[in-house]
């Protein structure tokens, strides 16, 4: 479906009919679709939704955007991302969190991950490793990270 917002036009998958909302979040350079094998089983007992963020697939203003940037600038956007260091930001992240590792993951280890859950919120984030699994988990491993996240949610969101 179309999301109008106050400066651009998204689009958001819509899953489930009742139940707590839960809101799934692309990784940068994807879009929502990347959530498309879970969402099935994520929707039972649960409205499940996964927007495209402002730089992702589905929205017009961040492709505008995108197509108006040459290579090298391209570049050293990228590079600037090297030195954002967010971890002092994670302590204060109010809601429960799982991490899940990708055994196979090259650009973020198991133990970077885990170092990354121990710091979100007060108490760390629940923490899982997703056996074979590269980066992008839910490509590769959907079920394992879908049950992953159903084991997660039921448990963890408490919505009067």
């Amino acid at each position: 479906m179309k999301i109008a917002a106050s400066d651009h036009e998204t689009t958001v998958t819509a899953r489930g009919t009742r139940g707590p909302a839960v809101v799934l979040v692309h990784s940068l350079g994807l879009d929502r679709r990347m959530w498309d094998p879970v969402l099935d089983r994520l929707a039972e007992g649960r409205r499940v939704f996964t927007p495209d963020a402002l730089a992702a697939g589905g929205v017009r203003y961040a492709r505008e955007c995108l197509a108006s940037v040459d290579p090298p600038t391209w570049a050293s956007i990228w590079r600037g991302y090297g030195g954002l260091d967010v971890y002092d930001r994670l302590r204060g992240f109010p809601a429960p969190a799982l991490a899940l590792a990708g055994e196979a993951d090259a650009s973020i280890p198991v133990e970077g991950m885990a170092a990354i859950a121990g710091r979100i919120g007060p108490g760390g984030a629940k923490f899982e490793v997703v056996a074979g699994a590269p980066h992008i988990q839910t490509l590769e491993r959907p079920d394992a990270v879908a049950n992953a996240l159903a084991r997660f949610l039921p448990a963890e969101i408490d919505i009067p």
